[in-house]
């Protein structure tokens, strides 16, 4: 829900799936912007013929959901280093070994 009223815009609803103790899971991810969070109040639903459950989502809560993952930035980031350390290795074993082979022909 969103501010009280129902909501369906940007919600992927999962498959229902049993656990092994005879008890039920299903996972509902609301996509949102973090001005989005702010503006608005979130709540989650569990309707279930016993009882009907409402949890209101904190900006804190919410984040926590998205923060598990590293951003793509950082990832880019740290595959390039890499890369350029790689290529940088590989040319100073190049440009070693050539200093060595003429170092060799200047002896004879």
């Amino acid at each position: 829900m969103k501010n009280r009223l129902e909501h369906y815009k940007d919600v992927k609803v999962g498959k229902l799936l049993p656990n092994e103790d005879g008890t039920f899971q299903k996972t509902v991810t609301l996509k949102a912007e973090p001005d989005e969070w702010k503006k608005n109040v979130y709540s989650c639903v569990v309707e279930h013929k016993s009882k009907t459950i409402r949890k209101t989502l904190t900006v804190n809560e919410i984040r926590t959901n998205n923060e598990t993952s590293a951003p793509i930035g950082m990832i880019v980031a740290v595959v390039s280093v890499v890369i350029l350390l790689l290529v940088i290795a590989v040319l100073g074993y190049f440009v070693y070994q050539k200093k060595v082979k003429s170092g060799d022909h200047s002896d004879d």
